[in-house]
């Protein structure tokens, strides 16, 4: 019995030298998708209240969600074909640059309202929230990466930890986003969202 788990460990050991990465980059990408997803689930749950805070129907808040779900249903296949011809990591570090910056202006288009008006806010606000959703495809970057550098044998067992990581972050994002707009308003949890996602493509560009 020692010996089968002898035997065991040594051809996963084995297996794990012939990564194309090292593994803690391996992680570094679980620690990506993670903060990708606990930003998203702090800003997601606010965003009807802070859509509310321009004036916008309960239609017009219907579309922002549409917007962000239709620019990502389009662009993550072409983001996809151009992490195939310029790199993962490339592609990766760009997506999230993106969808923080377009996160940050989300949040600081409350600020124009008295600027512009709340009408033409709210345009800034859905423009912004249709960019984000250009770059929604980080998660499909990083998975066709981790299946890039992990030996097949061992793609089942990676592939189960990262599935573990999206449920972890919704675990934590709602209640910080609930929490954060009580301290700071409905566009404070937005704008962290951004910051955040930033922060993840710093992660990226360091580490991977």
């Amino acid at each position: 019995m020692t010996s089968g788990t002898e035997s065991s460990g040594t051809e996963s050991a084995l297996l794990r030298s012939q990564l194309e990465v090292p593994e803690r980059a391996v992680y570094m990408v679980f620690l990506t998708i993670f903060i990708d997803i606990l930003a998203t689930t702090i800003s997601t749950p606010v965003m009807p209240f802070y859509a509310k805070m321009f004036g916008a129907s309960v239609q017009q808040i219907g579309y922002l969600f549409a917007a962000w779900s239709f620019c990502s249903t389009v662009f993550a296949p072409i983001l996809g074909r151009m992490s195939d011809t310029y790199g993962r990591r490339t592609i990766l570090i760009t997506a999230l640059i993106g969808a923080g910056f377009a996160n940050l202006f989300q949040g600081l288009s409350f600020y124009f309202i008295e600027l512009v008006g709340a009408h033409k806010a709210f345009f800034i606000f859905g423009f912004s929230r249709a960019f984000s959703g250009v770059w929604a495809a980080i998660g499909t970057v990083t998975t066709v990466y981790i299946a890039d550098v992990v030996p097949k044998p061992l793609l089942p067992d990676y592939m189960a930890k990262m599935s573990i990581v999206g449920p972890l972050a919704f675990t934590f994002g709602p209640s910080l986003g609930g929490g954060l707009a009580t301290i700071g308003g409905n566009n404070l949890p937005v704008m962290v969202d951004g910051i955040i996602t930033l922060f993840a493509a710093f992660i990226v560009a360091g580490n991977l």
